[in-house]
C-alpha cells in the first residue's frame, strides 16, 4: 500500500491518493477477468471528507488480493483545489456545459469532477474500475457511470461506514 501525489497538469490539479499493493501479474499482461470481481476498486468519499474515511475498508479488500485506490477530491484531504476558471478552460465530454464555473470563479461541481476522475484514472492507468462511493460522491459516481459507462462497471453507494 503507498500514499501519493499525482499531477494533472493541464487541470493545474495536485491529486493525493492511497493505492494498495497491485495484484500480481504474469508476463506483465494486467489479471484476466471478464467479470467486474477483479476490476480495481476506486474509492470516492463524501463531502468534506478524505480517503482517511475508508482505512478499515482498505484491509479488507486487500485481503481480498483487490487492486484498491481511493483519491482526495479537489479542496478535500491533501488534494490542492482545482484553480479559478479561465476562459480557455474545457467543456464536459458531452459538450452540454463547461466543466469550470465562469472565469475568475472558483471551480466547484460535480461535472468538473467528473473531469477530474478521469483524468486522475488515466493518470495512473486504470481503464476500467468498480466505483464505491459514500454519500455525496454517489451523485458524481452516477455522473461517471452515465457518461463513462465504457470504462466504468458497477456503481455502489454506500451510506454510514460504522
Amino acid at each position: 500500500m503507498s500514499f501519493s501525489f499525482v499531477e494533472l497538469a493541464k487541470l493545474g490539479l495536485r491529486v493525493h491518493y492511497r493505492r494498495s499493493a497491485q495484484p500480481a501479474v504474469a508476463d506483465g499482461a494486467p489479471p484476466s477477468s471478464s467479470s467486474s470481481d477483479k476490476l480495481p476498486l476506486l474509492l470516492l468519499h463524501g463531502f468534506m471528507g478524505s480517503i482517511f474515511e475508508f482505512r478499515h475498508l482498505f484491509a479488507a479488500w486487500e485481503a481480498q488480493q483487490r487492486d484498491v485506490i481511493a483519491m482526495d477530491r479537489p479542496g478535500s484531504g491533501l488534494t490542492t483545489l482545482l484553480p479559478s476558471a479561465t476562459a480557455t478552460t474545457a467543456t464536459s465530454t458531452t459538450g452540454q456545459q463547461p466543466i469550470f464555473a465562469k472565469e475568475g470563479q472558483r471551480v466547484w461541481g460535480q461535472q468538473a469532477c467528473v473531469h477530474v476522475v478521469i483524468a486522475f484514472l488515466d493518470a495512473i492507468g486504470v481503464s476500467k474500475c468498480v466505483l464505491v462511493a459514500h454519500s455525496m460522491s454517489g451523485g458524481l459516481a452516477l455522473l461517471l457511470a452515465t457518461q463513462h459507462p465504457e470504462v466504468r462497471r458497477i456503481v455502489f453507494r454506500l451510506g454510514n461506514f460504522k
